[in-house]
Order: structure tokens, then C-alpha cells, then sequence
């Protein structure tokens, strides 16, 4: 990661990625930094054996409004190795 710190993706808790990503999501300077630990944590969760539809049901729980689930399925659709319109289909 730039900015004269690095982290252990793959060593780092998935609580600490957690963490991370909901600092660095909003940077424009940090937007990469956030994307590989979207694809770490869908990596976790995938060996976890949650399935992509679990998984998506997970970013979306709580969320009532369609246009705010979109959002997040726009948001999370590269690290999930799907098309925006694939990964909206899935969040409902």
C-alpha cells in the first residue's frame, strides 16, 4: 500500500481488513488499496465456502432502498468477479 505503510493482506484479520477498507473506500488516492481488500475478503469468505449469492446477501444485509443496494453491488462487483448488472440482479 503506498503512503509509506504497507499491510499484510493476506496475514491481517478479516476485522482489520474491514477496518481498512471503510477508511480507504472513500479516497480517491486509496481507491486501489481498497479493491484489494474487497478481493481479499471475498477470497476469505469464498473459502469460507460462502457462495457469490451469500456473499452479496452479506454486503446488502439491512439495506431496504434498491438504489442503495445497487450501490453497493456497483461498489463490490470487480472483487466479486462480476458484471455491475450481475452482481445488481443478485442484491435484489
Amino acid at each position: 500500500m503506498s503512503g509509506g505503510w504497507s499491510v499484510d493482506l493476506k496475514g491481517a484479520s478479516t476485522a482489520t481488513l474491514v477496518e481498512l477498507y471503510e477508511l480507504l473506500k472513500e479516497s480517491k488516492e486509496s481507491r486501489s488499496q481498497a479493491r484489494e481488500i474487497q478481493k481479499e475478503l471475498v477470497e476469505r469468505a469464498k473459502a469460507a465456502g460462502l457462495t457469490t449469492q451469500e456473499i452479496v446477501d452479506a454486503l446488502v444485509a439491512g439495506v431496504g432502498k434498491k438504489t442503495e443496494r445497487a450501490a453497493i453491488a456497483k461498489e463490490w462487483c470487480a472483487a466479486l468477479g462480476l458484471t455491475k448488472t450481475e452482481t445488481k440482479r443478485l442484491a435484489g
